[in-house]
């Protein structure tokens, strides 16, 4: 995100910007009829308008839900220039935002970010998607385009505090490479908390996370468009009667990641959040953040792939920028693009990660700003449970070598990037199998599975959480939670097996209040 103080390119334009289609979905999964019905009216009332400094007038609307129960609703408003052309692969451009003429209709969601199609999905995601798919804009069919960078403000029909209302910005789901983030109905949050939910689109994959490894492109976008958003906010925010002084992060999985590393952000995000929240991540798992080097292969591949020189550095870049973008992002190699330490990498911009998450958290390089993190008690179930692997259990030798595997890998991995100098395999693996092996000794599989299920949620979730818990404790108000209650409502349990607890996901059913507008079955 550039400084206001450097030349901007010319503004973008909004006009004829394509909006979601929306068309009748089927699914398992049914939508009480009265969900989300948009009444411009409402009441006889005259649809709520806001006029944004520098930008113009927007024309919101009232969401209803069980006909008196209604919020107000702001959709699709641009927070940085289109990050499209020369853009593309730079920071986000905040000044000169994309205004127009009149009243601008900010009833429809704009297109999502461009992401990397993939063959497979995660088991849990699969689930999950299945579940909300008919809550997703209707049900509508998705629209795509590189100039996404948009956010919708959710607001209580209600009277405001003397301050204004508070604010909770969210960071959607999804995995950093463009496997499809999802985004959940507000409605009930905004409704019943009595807050303002702002919810915020960044660049995935490629065009979020693409780095050239030099000053090229440092890479990062991403998560510097979520800076831009949260500028955004603090100038703007007032004018929708929200609290710019009473502001929280939160993300859940990816997004508990983007939200660990505003948290180390420095001058990024400076003054703009005042409480975090993450949801079963932690920015101090070793594969979050890598170091800029290890995509020199990946760029080879990609100039490949593409028809474009490799050296120099920028006919590559200007090759890539002209690669239309649904081709760019349908045609990719699989790479799996993802935040990096961008320090050293460019000279106009601060870098957004100084130094690997767990160097900065041990240095304290944290902000000192209430937290509350947590995980649920079976996070990977799903995903360990994939092919029937674990439905009847497991044996002595499956159990001991899953461990070992698990074990090996993490090292690897650590090693990988550059988070430890070495480890001995032994040492580590007598210490993991003290702690999970049964004792009394045992060849029950049901509790060698359950010991493993346990290993895996510990080894991903909680060491990383209660490692970052421990150490913001020390200079904020820091609360830890673990969360077991599984949902009753058949559809939000179909396919899970019954000996299951709360797998990846699935305590965001209760977060959003889905029981509200899930059909009991």
């Amino acid at each position: 995100m550039q400084r206001e103080s450097e030349t901007r390119a010319p503004m973008a334009t909004t006009a004829n910007r394509r909006r979601t289609t929306v068309t009748a979905t089927s699914g398992t999964v049914v939508l009480l009829l009265l969900v989300v019905l948009c009444s411009r009216g409402g009441y006889g009332r005259d649809p709520p308008t806001v006029a944004i400094p520098d930008q113009g007038t927007v024309m919101g609307m009232y969401m209803k839900m069980f006909r008196t129960q209604r919020v107000v609703a702001y959709l699709g408003i641009p927070y940085a220039q289109a990050p499209v052309n020369e853009k593309r692969f730079t920071p986000p451009v905040v000044d000169n935002l994309p205004s127009w003429e009149g009243v601008k209709n900010a009833t429809s969601s704009a297109p999502h970010c461009w992401h990397m199609p993939r063959d497979t999905h995660r088991r849990h995601n699969q689930l999950f998607m299945e579940l909300i798919q008919s809550s997703d804009e209707g049900g509508g069919e998705k629209q795509y385009d590189e100039d996404c960078l948009f956010l919708n403000i959710y607001i209580p029909d209600s009277t405001m505090p003397a301050d204004g209302y508070s604010v909770l910005v969210t960071f959607p789901t999804g995995d950093f490479d463009g496997d499809t983030p999802y985004t959940l109905n507000p409605f009930q949050m905004v409704f019943k908390q009595k807050l303002i939910v702002v919810t915020v689109a960044y660049r995935l994959g490629i065009f979020g996370f693409f780095t050239s490894a030099d000053g090229e492109a440092p890479g990062n976008f991403g998560l510097m468009d979520q800076s831009a958003a949260l500028l955004w906010i603090k100038r703007n925010i007032r004018l929708f009667n929200g609290n710019e002084g009473s502001v929280t992060i939160m993300g859940h999985g990816t997004g508990a990641v983007c939200v660990g590393l505003h948290l180390t952000s420095g001058d990024w995000t400076d003054d703009m959040f005042h409480k975090a929240i993450l949801m079963s991540g932690s920015l101090l798992l070793d594969s979050s953040v890598r170091p800029a080097k290890q995509y020199a292969s990946s760029l080879d591949e990609l100039a490949t792939a593409f028809g474009c020189f490799r050296r120099p550095t920028t006919k590559m870049m200007d090759c890539l920028r002209r690669v239309d973008a649904q081709i760019l992002a349908e045609n990719s190699p699989p790479i799996d693009w993802g935040p990096v330490v961008d320090r050293g990498l460019s000279n106009t911009t601060t870098p957004f990660i100084p130094d690997h998450p767990s160097m900065l958290v041990h240095q304290g390089k944290l902000r000192k700003v209430p937290l509350l993190i947590g995980h649920t008690d079976m996070e990977e179930v799903l995903e360990l449970t994939m092919g029937d692997m674990l439905e009847h259990g497991l044996g002595v030798e499956m159990f001991e070598t899953l461990l070992g595997d698990a074990v090996a890998n993490d090292l690897a991995e650590m090693e990988f990037n550059e988070t430890l100098c070495g480890g001995n395999m032994d040492i580590v693996m007598e210490a993991v199998q003290y702690q999970y092996k049964p004792y009394p000794p045992t060849t029950d599989p049901l509790v060698l599975r359950r010991k493993y299920i346990e290993f895996a949620t510990e080894r991903k979730y909680v060491a990383p959480t209660i490692e970052l818990a421990m150490h913001m404790s020390q200079q904020a108000d820091t609360f830890v939670y673990r969360f077991d209650i599984k949902p009753r409502t058949a559809a939000a349990v179909r396919d899970i097996p019954e000996w299951v607890g709360v797998p990846h996901n699935f305590e965001l059913v209760f977060l959003w209040g889905l029981p509200y507008w899930l059909a009991l079955a």
